[in-house]
């Protein structure tokens, strides 16, 4: 399958485009012709150590913010783009691998390392039910294709996801800090 990138200065005619594009694509790391998504996920990783310090109820107040503005800018992005799931769209990423890195002591790099990865393998391989969701939210987008709606499931696909890849991958964090504490 040949990847067809997306094309900035389609983003450039309006002030929300360019936003939109600037932000689904992780500030500009997804447009790397390599690893896109590891990129966006490294971003996550560090939009994660600086929200450590925050309190609990801001960071999840700034989480959901940012959840829902990777649905609102990726929704923008898939009408231009050739793949309403586009590799540049890395918003999911950032989103995702901030969620796996909740609570990451990042003074243990093992420890980070770890979440980083466990993200990146449930990110990638989408195992059940990520799968799952992904399937249900891409067959969103074809019913609904060409109506507005359609563009909506489509960003909420892109997220949801990797929310539930982090998710999972948190989960397996927290289960083998349990069994094998270091």
């Amino acid at each position: 399958m040949k990847k067809i990138a997306l094309r900035p200065k389609d983003f450039f005619r309006s002030p929300r485009d360019f936003v939109a594009f600037f932000l689904a694509t992780g500030l500009g790391a997804g447009l790397s012709p390599l690893a896109p998504g590891t990129l966006g996920s490294l971003l996550g990783l560090l939009v994660a150590y600086f929200a450590v310090p925050l309190p609990p109820s801001l960071r999840i107040l700034l989480w959901l913010s940012l959840t829902a503005l990777g649905v609102w800018c990726s929704s923008l992005v898939a009408q231009k783009s050739p793949n309403p799931d586009h590799p540049s769209i890395v918003i999911d990423e950032v989103a995702g691998m901030w969620l796996t890195g909740w609570l990451l002591d990042f003074t243990d790099w093992q420890l980070v390392i770890w979440a980083f990865v466990l993200f990146r393998i449930f990110d990638i391989l989408k195992p059940w039910p990520i799968r799952t969701i992904d399937s249900w939210s891409k067959n969103q987008v074809k019913k609904y294709q060409g109506a507005p709606v359609g563009y909506w499931w489509s960003g909420l696909g892109v997220m949801a996801d990797d929310v539930a890849a982090a998710l999972i991958g948190l989960l397996i964090y927290f289960f083998t800090r349990a069994v094998f504490p270091l």
